[in-house]
């Protein structure tokens, strides 16, 4: 393997990298907001029970 394929090489697993890095911070935004979602659901949940009693 050439010097050039190399470098191609590790430009391509480079970018790879750069890609499941952004998929991942991508899943942690998302992960946060479904929590939040959640967290308001509860309080909705509560303010509805406390009403109804």
């Amino acid at each position: 393997m050439t010097l050039k394929q190399r470098i191609k090489q590790m430009e391509k697993k480079t970018k790879i990298g750069e890609k499941n890095t952004l998929a991942e911070f991508e899943i942690t935004q998302r992960g946060k907001e479904i929590i939040e979602l959640l967290e308001q659901l509860d309080t909705l949940k509560e303010r509805i029970e406390s009403h109804e009693n």
